[in-house]
């Protein structure tokens, strides 16, 4: 039960009350948390955020939760403006990992049912990965995978491979009230499983879309079918009306794909000549209908005379209430069909777009384009209860329409791609917010949307990737870790504010794909990574297994609750034989004692390198008063000349569950240190190398350095020498020194030698670095 308290001005927040039935304890827990439940089965709601807000800008106000009689629960609250309202908003505690083989592992789909249980779709070529109690025990060649986790995120309950000889995918996962998973992708098997089949035999395309429902014990195959024509056909988005009835959207390439009678459109294209292999000419988007035990109900081609979700970017869908199926998309089509629509044309090369069709399948309720002058991709759609529909995407267009006192109003994606979060009132006429959700990119793409779900109050949850080093922050995981990371934001009902916004990633390329929410509000989030060191915490999958390629993860994404003085220790350049300490502080701001009992380091890739870091503390469980502080020192004492990166894991329950965590840094530096800018020089060029001195003594060294250079053929020659001063524990560096070589240089491998000498006692140090000299003709 996600909630946020709305106090009006001049009210009481201290006769808000929380009421808990049932047989589990209320208590609270360290970082002024509230848990309620029994051991084993226990939620942690993390201390509340209380803020105020005024001309469109937050104020935090300290909050707590006060503990009552018959397990009733007040608010504590600090000094406000009571004039203006009081927010104040309660939120959860997470889990992630790792989930794969030692092939390639990729997580596209995510639900989560009403007991808490964790349904995950994707694709994988390990034979090792994950299995338990399967409906098909082994890999026949890169298969779907369909995964289900307990509530805690720790225990499978099941996870089993479909799929057949040749490749295929999982986009999108649904699940009914009775546990059934129905998942939809694409698949190049012309021996994929099927069981009563609307389409049992695989057409004659490269590709066909596929659907099946896969029992609540995941161990038989209540439907499966094949849907698909002549040309390459792939399902990207799958949805469940409230009878189990199934509704999938994708793209097709196909123009004999099964359409039926008296719906929308039953040509592809405008003039039924779609491309069959996706290439850039005819494709469209289609919606199509089964019902729960995989009958045909309607389907329907949805395009203009262009591309509809291109090579399958784009494609999502939901359903309302009514029956009304509600698609999200790309388009290239100048004549895609509008009705009643926000924005009625194209602006741009290609526009996204969102669609409302009846309960029939046979007319359009609301269409609409969205999008400026450049390129929009529509990834993402969600509903909430009163019909509005949210969409996310990506956009590289600076007009792309936004609303006044949206979260990011302007763009700055440059040439590059931010995502967008757009959320329309229900008869798509109008923006109730946009915004754009990015920074500056600094790679291809950018930062873009991919999946949405939306809570019962309005509340969106986006997950996407970030290629931005300045991606927005708000109260984040995280920071930023490399090209690539996932990233999870939790949108506000008005669009003018996040509750977070955070990366989750480590030093490779990371997506995040799909997203849901449960009724708590906690954030499920899957995606891909190639990092060792994406962020783990107390997982089902504590490492990658995928040497140099992806795995799936598993996350659950909720405000951290810890109060720490940074989330990056820096320690600096450090001598070696030298230390250094820092102090890294955590703060109870809650109203109770908190009780931390778990404290860690956690590789961030290489784990030697965590040996350089020592964490001194008090004994554990370490206990903190309200409105105390406790301290960790971090000392680092790097024992060879490199850089060194580690995580430090902060938790607290039983099972252990993660409060925050630090990232700690530091350099180890010999007396002399040298690297080269190029390994590879042409003759005729010039060669670039950086150099760092260090003293670790606490009084000044002098000495003389030496330059010595060996040729390919073995020769060397010495450069003369030069007096030199460090002042105590100084650190020098010395960058871009530039080496002429000549054109007649010979070719091959050089070794470049930094030597420092003292004459009263000889050689202090040295270090090298190489070169290869080539010969470049055109």
């Amino acid at each position: 039960l996600e909630f946020d308290f709305i106090v009006s001005p001049g009210s009481d927040p201290g006769i808000i009350r929380l009421e808990f039935e049932g047989d589990g304890e209320v208590s609270l827990g360290p970082e002024g948390r509230l848990l309620v439940g029994s051991e084993g089965s226990r939620i942690a709601f993390k201390k509340p955020t209380v803020y105020q807000e005024r001309e469109g800008k937050r104020r935090e106000v300290t909050g707590a939760y006060v503990l009552g009689e018959d397990q009733r629960v007040g608010f504590q609250v600090g000094d406000y403006e009571r004039d203006q309202p009081l927010v104040i908003d309660p939120a959860l505690l997470g889990f992630s990992s790792f989930l794969g083989g030692v092939g390639e592992d990729g997580g596209e789909g995510i639900k989560v049912d009403g007991q808490g249980n964790i349904y995950v779709t994707g694709r994988t070529s390990s034979s090792d990965f994950p299995s338990m109690n399967p409906y098909q025990s082994t890999l026949r060649g890169s298969d779907v995978f369909v995964t289900k986790f307990g509530p805690t995120g720790s225990t499978l309950l099941y996870s089993t491979f479909v799929g057949g000889s040749s490749s295929e995918t999982g986009y999108g996962i649904a699940v009914d009230s009775a546990g059934n998973a129905y998942v939809a992708g694409e698949t190049w098997s012309d021996d994929f499983p099927t069981r009563n089949a609307y389409q049992s035999k695989f057409s004659a395309g490269s590709t066909d879309a596929f659907v099946f429902k896969l029992d609540s014990t995941g161990s038989s195959l209540v439907f499966s079918t094949f849907l698909g024509g002549h040309g390459a056909d792939s399902g990207t988005g799958i949805a469940l009306d409230s009878a189990a009835s199934v509704y999938l959207t994708g793209n097709t390439g196909s123009p004999d794909f099964p359409t039926t009678a008296g719906t929308l459109d039953r040509t592809c294209g405008t003039d039924g000549n779609c491309n069959p292999e996706f290439s850039f000419a005819k494709t469209d988007a289609f919606v199509t209908k089964f019902d729960g035990a995989g009958k045909l109900v309607y389907s329907t081609y949805l395009g203009g005379s262009s591309e509809e979700n291109l090579g399958g970017i784009g494609g999502a869908i939901a359903v309302d209430g009514s029956g009304n199926a509600y698609v999200a998309g790309t388009t290239n089509s100048s004549d895609f069909p509008t009705r009643n629509a926000y924005q009625a044309a194209r602006n741009g090369i290609s526009d996204a777009f969102v669609v409302k069709l009846d309960s029939t399948g046979s007319s359009l309720l609301w269409s609409t384009y969205i999008g400026g002058r450049e390129y929009e991709y529509g990834n993402g759609i969600a509903l909430d209860g009163n019909g509005n529909a949210y969409v996310t995407g990506g956009t590289n267009s600076s007009d792309f329409p936004t609303t006044v006192n949206a979260f990011q109003p302007t763009f700055t994606g440059g040439s590059y791609f931010n995502a967008f979060i757009t959320k329309f009132n229900p008869e798509g006429t109008q923006l109730l917010y946009s915004t754009f959700l990015g920074g500056t990119p600094d790679f291809v793409n950018g930062d873009i949307g991919y999946a949405i779900a939306v809570d019962r109050d309005g509340t969106a949850y986006v997950a996407g990737v970030a290629n931005s080093q300045d991606f927005p922050s708000v109260n984040p995981f995280q920071s930023p870790k490399g090209s690539w990371d996932a990233f999870v934001a939790k949108v506000a009902p008005s669009g003018a504010r996040m509750t977070y916004c955070t990366t989750l990633g480590g030093s490779g390329y990371d997506y995040a794909t799909g997203i849901a929410v449960d009724s708590a509000g906690n954030a499920y989030v899957t995606g891909q990574t190639e990092s060792s060191g994406f962020p783990t915490a107390f997982a089902f999958q504590p490492n990658r297994d995928a040497v140099g390629q992806y795995d799936a993860f598993v996350a659950r994404i909720v405000d951290s609750g810890l109060s720490l003085s940074t989330t990056k220790l820096d320690l600096g350049d450090i001598p070696l034989g030298k230390s250094k300490t820092q102090i890294l502080t955590l703060t109870n701001a809650g109203g109770a004692d908190l009780t931390v009992n778990y404290v860690g380091k956690k590789a961030n890739g290489d784990s030697s390198l965590c040996g350089a870091f020592t964490l001194s503390y008090p004994q554990l469980p370490l206990t903190i008063p309200a409105g105390g502080k406790r301290n960790i020192d971090v000392t680092f004492a790097p024992g060879a000349d490199q850089d060194y990166d580690c995580v430090l894991q902060v938790g607290s329950g039983s099972p252990t569950q993660a409060l925050g965590q630090v990232d700690l840094v530091g350099i180890g530096s010999g007396l002399v240190s040298v690297s080269v800018e190029y390994t590879y020089v042409i003759a005729g060029g010039d060669a670039e190398f950086n150099l760092k001195f260090t003293n670790p003594l606490s009084t000044t060294l002098q000495f003389d350095f030496y330059f010595l250079i060996t040729f390919p053929n073995g020769q060397q020659a010495l450069m003369a020498s030069s007096p030199f001063a460090l002042l105590a524990d100084q650190v020098l560096k010395i960058e871009g020194l530039k080496l002429p070589i000549s054109r007649a240089a010979p070719l091959g491998k050089y070794t470049f030698q930094v030597v420092a000498a003292r004459s009263d006692v000889g050689m202090l140090a040295v270090d090298s670095a190489s070169f290869t000299v080539y010969n470049y003709s055109y």
